[in-house]
């Protein structure tokens, strides 16, 4: 869902700097080179946002700060999008500094926006805390949303059918490729519903285990054979 089409469904209004400034976020998520993090991943979680904001029955919709939500979720991976995972050492520091990193970079850009100071601040807390590995405990409503929506995004079906789709140009990585995604694929069998804040994300997650599950290991499975047995993968378009 567009950042404009959600403002207006739902009737709410940014002042003009919040609005160009989240818009200035998924227009450099479009030139990153993680094809994983993209502007697709932001719009995908801004229509996961509308649905939790119209479906969940925990949160009144009217204690959401929308400005610092907004620029969040158009700014949280704004740093992973840069930077491409081409090995497990890589995987691992990206995955540990991607929310300190995005909230640096976002904060040093908005500080040449005329943005609310303590808006930047709420909203880079969020960024910070939104990966889903913390010692500290999330205090602000809007970080414990980012949270539950960017997780449930990565469970998407349409998040594997992509990565299949950018398979083809990263056949040169081979088996580091291949390792990762494994270790990535036990990682998420590491994760369960108790790891959401909200029974809204509980259920949603529940929905979406089992066939995310599938379409991976089909993937998996699919550059397996490419890469040891020589059998050119069906690529979608190919």
């Amino acid at each position: 869902m567009e950042l404009t089409e959600f403002l207006s469904k739902n009737q709410i209004v940014l002042d003009e700097p919040v609005s160009r400034f989240c818009q200035r976020g998924i227009d450099l998520m479009k030139v990153g080179v993680d094809p994983l993090h993209d502007d697709d991943h932001v719009l995908a979680i801004i229509d996961n946002l509308d649905r939790f904001i119209n479906e969940n029955k925990e949160v009144d919709r009217a204690r959401i700060n929308f400005p610092v939500m907004l620029l969040a979720i158009c700014w949280h991976d704004i740093w992973k999008s840069q930077r491409l995972s081409k090995n497990l050492v890589l995987f691992f520091y990206h995955f540990f500094w991607d929310g300190r990193g995005s909230a640096r970079f976002f904060q040093k850009e908005a500080a040449l926006a005329s943005l609310d100071p303590e808006t930047v601040q709420k909203a880079a807390y969020a960024i910070k805390k939104h990966t889903r590995i913390h010692l500290l405990s999330r205090r602000t409503l809007e970080s414990k949303i980012l949270k539950d929506l960017d997780t449930l995004e990565i469970w998407s079906v349409k998040r594997i059918r992509k990565a299949e789709e950018e398979a083809e140009a990263m056949v040169d990585l081979g088996q580091t490729l291949l390792k990762t995604a494994k270790v990535y694929l036990r990682f998420m069998h590491w994760l369960n519903d108790s790891s959401f804040y909200f029974a809204w994300s509980r259920r949603e997650f529940e929905a979406k285990r089992e066939e995310y599950f599938r379409e991976a290991n089909r993937l998996i499975n699919l550059y397996s054979q490419f890469l040891f047995h020589n059998k050119k993968p069906p690529f979608p378009g190919k």
